[in-house]
């Protein structure tokens, strides 16, 4: 390709993105929060987009048609492999319930701690009882709890593993 990068450069940084791709599978069978994992699908989709581009626009020199036909049977084996094992994953995963942390704050599990501050304190001004304190009695008792959920929430959120944090 033009940019001097040989196929073994490219090969190299598609294993970069499924390893990736692999920690949000982690992320996603012990959590059950699946979005980080399509974003990293997605991710993998458009790095292998962009490569046959520049494959199929005489960006490589050499055997272009040999080379293009490998890289497709790279992301037929790649998308059926990411199919089977992501399966298997979500047939152990826990199902939502509307408990974890990241659900009732609605970040993903691996939200830097600003994102998560950042949502925390949203949605606590949002359901404050101070914000509903000339209602009734029992919309108030609902935000109260609501307060105390968020709060339960952001102190679990706190102490999550390191591993699940963004990094960097």
């Amino acid at each position: 390709m033009s940019s001097g990068m040989t196929m073994a450069d490219v090969i190299a940084g598609r294993e970069k993105l499924m390893a990736i791709w692999e920690e949000a599978l982690d992320v996603a069978a012990a959590t059950g929060y699946w979005t980080d994992l399509h974003a990293c699908g997605n991710i993998l989709d458009a790095h292998h987009a962009k490569i046959r581009e520049a494959l199929v626009s005489g960006q490589f020199s050499g055997n272009t048609a040999k080379v293009l036909a490998e890289w497709d049977a790279i992301k037929v084996s790649e998308d059926s492999f990411r199919q089977l094992v992501e399966e298997d994953a979500r047939a152990r995963a826990p199902k939502p319930s509307g408990q974890s942390w990241w659900e009732i704050l609605e970040v993903a599990p691996s939200a830097s701690d600003k994102v998560v501050r950042d949502a925390y304190l949203t949605k606590a001004k949002q359901c404050h009882p101070d914000r509903v304190s000339g209602l009734a009695a029992d919309i108030i008792g609902v935000a109260e709890t609501m307060t105390k959920r968020l709060n339960e929430a952001y102190k679990e959120a706190e102490r999550r593993p390191s591993h699940w944090k963004v990094k960097g």
